[in-house]
């Protein structure tokens, strides 16, 4: 029987001109389990004035991850405002290229969840 998935899980991982760094970041948003009642969506947003992360993408295959490229570059602000704006699920966190993602951290911060609550952030 196929899991019914009540809730999607967004996890947008900002990057700018930093594919050093954007791998492992990626590895371990990718390691992260959850309950059967949410869903992973995985975006990578792309704001880089150069193209290496477009041409990583292009040759490495991830099949459970969006990717796109901002065109043209836009300030911070504005990437953040444009990723805000396309969200469409249910819970969503704006990840950076730089940060890594402790086993487990999206199942903690839904634990946090109240019907009530509106927002739960982590702190390093």
């Amino acid at each position: 029987m196929k899991n019914i998935h009540t809730s999607t899980v967004a996890i947008i991982i900002a990057t700018h001109n930093r594919l050093n760094y954007l791998p492992e970041t990626l590895d371990s948003v990718l390691k992260q389990k959850l309950e059967d009642k949410y869903a992973l969506s995985i975006v990578i947003s792309d704001n880089s004035t150069n193209s290496d992360t477009e041409k990583y993408f292009s040759s490495n295959i991830y099949p459970n991850v969006t990717y796109t490229k901002r065109t043209p570059s836009v300030s911070m602000v504005e990437h953040f405002n444009i990723i805000l704006k396309e969200i469409d699920t249910d819970f969503f966190m704006i990840f950076h290229d730089d940060d890594v993602m402790e086993e487990n951290m999206v199942m903690k911060l839904l634990d946090h969840f109240t019907p009530s609550t509106v927002a739960v952030s982590s702190y390093a």
